[in-house]
């Protein structure tokens, strides 16, 4: 029998390191955009900033998306939560991450916030 080991939280920044901000072409921890990661018994909650508040959500939701796939990958990972903070979008882009299946192929759709409603 195999003792199943607790993730550790330096585990999961291990794998953020790899999520590439695709604007800035760089890592997120390079751009210092990872705000708190929290690991309690197997569930991950992560919370990262963006460059910019007017960042494509597209984007945005592709960083969040790529976080959690990474993390859930990691041994005794439970549940991960991804949240962005302090996006023009962050609430539907939040939504989209929950919902997100992880797998890279997986479309983004997003309300555009700049559309103008005829009659409005």
């Amino acid at each position: 029998m195999t003792e199943q080991t607790s993730v550790t939280r330096e585990a999961v920044i291990r794998e953020i390191e790899q999520v590439q901000d695709p604007c800035a072409c760089a890592s997120i921890m390079t751009l210092n955009l990872l705000k708190d990661v929290e690991v309690n018994d197997g569930h991950v909650k992560v919370t990262y900033d963006l460059t910019s508040p007017f960042c494509p959500g597209m984007f945005a939701a592709q960083i969040g998306a790529d976080i959690k796939r990474r993390v859930a990958a990691l041994p005794s990972v439970q549940s991960v939560e991804v949240r962005v903070t302090d996006h023009l979008m962050a609430d539907e882009i939040n939504r989209h991450i929950a919902n997100s299946t992880g797998d890279p192929s997986e479309r983004i759709v997003l309300r555009d916030p700049f559309a103008v409603v005829e009659g409005q």
